[in-house]
């Protein structure tokens, strides 16, 4: 029995003695570099993880007014009235309507003093209906000048156009369109402006088209000549009586006069006139002195400016039910009084419509009014 106490004694000091070797061993290893130790200088950290990669945001889209009628009613001396007729759509194209009459204000300037009158009014869909205008033939005319590469560095234009293609393929048939560019970079005559096609329902064709203009921008901006010659398109090729070109632009022309057919803004006008085409203008940039107002006027068509190229798309989604007539909208009517020895007639009075919407944003609608 005294033996085999002795042999587990033996045996319980070397287990012990062994767990204090590891133990040893083991603190050893842990040990925790401390301040005073020599800095090893081939030591590297190791590279951090690449981040993860990032992919674009979906296209956005933006509120958005234009101006769809401006009537001149009367002037005397330094006041007269007129009426405005502004549509509001929201981010998805969508008509916005029972805004308040005093969502909609037009500030006064440093010499001229607009006042609202109280006709205010809306038109909505289900009213509007009853003058529906029809089928339509629509061109889109795009500028593709060098300057669009700074306005719309992310190419909305080129998506709000295809917004407006595949809202015309969910329409009847009868309903038609085409895309044509204008640019100024080779100066050939004959190549300043291209059109993609005829008119037609069928817009397959057109969607990569569009995609790969934004691999063709430079050049001028010879805007005027390129109206003229989509209106002879619409006239003469143009199915439905309902016809309308839809422009889109970022400065003012500056090349018409080098080619045929050398058109001004007024022969242009003129042209879609005689030929019964409504322009609607869309122009990325506020306070450019435009002459595009005065075609919408003149023509029954439309405008709209901004400075955010999102808002361009939520208005060209609006599109195919204002070119019907079944797109909701607002009709105002204002006074204008300018400084005492100053006369309207034959004068333009520009101003800057601001709209206020439910959720507390605003959006800008130009406008430019010619006394007779």
């Amino acid at each position: 029995m005294k033996q085999t106490r002795s042999l587990i004694g033996q045996v319980l000091g070397l287990s012990i003695f062994a767990l204090a070797i590891v133990s040893l061993l083991s603190v050893s290893s842990c040990r925790h570099k401390m301040p005073t130790d020599p800095i090893d200088t081939n030591y590297a950290p190791p590279p951090p993880p690449p981040p993860p990669p990032v992919t674009p945001g979906p296209p956005t889209s933006l509120p958005s007014a234009g101006i769809i009628g401006i009537r001149p009613v009367m002037s005397s001396a330094n006041t007269g009235d007129f009426e405005l007729d502004v549509m509001v759509a929201d981010s998805s194209g969508n008509t916005i309507m029972n805004l308040p009459a005093n969502a909609i204000a037009i500030p006064s300037g440093i010499d001229t003093v607009f006042g609202q009158q109280n006709t205010f009014s809306q038109v909505s869909i289900s009213s509007a209906i009853q003058n529906l205008l029809g089928p339509y033939s629509v061109s889109i005319l795009l500028d593709q000048s060098g300057s669009v590469k700074h306005t719309d560095p992310f190419n909305l234009r080129l998506l709000a156009a295809k917004l407006l293609l595949e809202g015309t393929a969910l329409l009847p048939v009868q309903n038609e369109v085409q895309i044509v560019t204008f640019q100024d970079s080779t100066r050939d005559p004959n190549g300043y402006w291209q059109s993609y096609g005829s008119l037609s329902h069928n817009i397959l064709p057109l969607l990569p088209i569009v995609d790969g203009l934004k691999n063709s921008i430079a050049g001028g901006t010879p805007l005027y000549d390129a109206m003229y010659n989509c209106i002879d398109t619409l006239a003469t090729t143009g199915s439905n009586s309902n016809k309308a070109l839809l422009v889109f632009t970022d400065g003012e022309d500056n090349e018409s006069y080098m080619y045929p057919p050398y058109a001004t803004l007024w022969t242009a006008i003129r042209h879609a006139k005689d030929n019964n085409v409504k322009v609607f203008g869309v122009v990325l940039q506020v306070g450019i002195d435009t002459a595009l107002i005065s075609a919408a006027t003149a023509t029954g068509g439309g405008i709209m400016h901004t400075d955010d190229a999102k808002q361009m798309v939520s208005y060209y989604r609006a599109m195919p039910n204002v070119l019907q007539g079944k797109a909701g909208y607002y009709k105002t009517k204002w006074h204008v009084q300018l400084p005492a020895g100053y006369s309207l007639k034959g004068r333009s009075i520009s101003g800057n419509m601001k709209i206020k919407l439910p959720d507390n944003t605003q959006v800008a609608a130009p406008f430019s009014v010619t006394f007779p």
